[in-house]
């Protein structure tokens, strides 16, 4: 009873965010991280990097989780918003969180178009990337 209660919490936080959407896979965790890069690449966007949290972790001991960011986007885009104010290098490029908790898969990542509160962007931009990200993640979580 306590462990669905955790779970209950920790799933109630993550959506109370407003500025941060996750989404649940139907899929394991290597199927829809595999169906993330998938289809990442199918949209012809360049993978910067992918940071394995879930590896680092299990170097100091601690039991391994799967937990990935992976940190993508497209050079033109990031340039025009560069060019508005480049202060949102330190949110660019666009990231994806996919991580497991207790067996169930989670994407988690940052609305874009709160990016509007720090910088001076153009909304339909940050609209499109906003529109994009939803769409790229309910695809993969299917």
């Amino acid at each position: 009873m306590r462990l669905f209660f955790l779970t209950i919490f920790f799933l109630s936080s993550l959506l109370a965010t407003p500025h941060l959407v996750a989404y649940k896979s139907k899929k394991s965790f290597s199927q829809t991280y595999q169906k993330l890069l998938k289809e990442i690449k199918k949209h012809k966007l360049k993978i910067f990097a992918i940071i394995d949290h879930g590896k680092n972790i299990q170097k100091f001991g601690k039991r391994r989780n799967h937990a990935k960011v992976i940190i993508f986007g497209s050079p033109i885009t990031e340039a025009k918003l560069l060019g508005y104010d480049m202060r949102a290098g330190l949110d660019l490029p666009l990231r994806i969180l996919i991580f497991e908790k207790k067996g169930e898969t989670f994407l988690l990542y940052r609305r874009p178009i709160e990016l509007l509160q720090y910088y001076h962007l153009p909304k339909r931009i940050l609209q499109s990337s906003d529109k994009f990200l939803r769409n790229l993640v309910k695809k993969v979580c299917k």
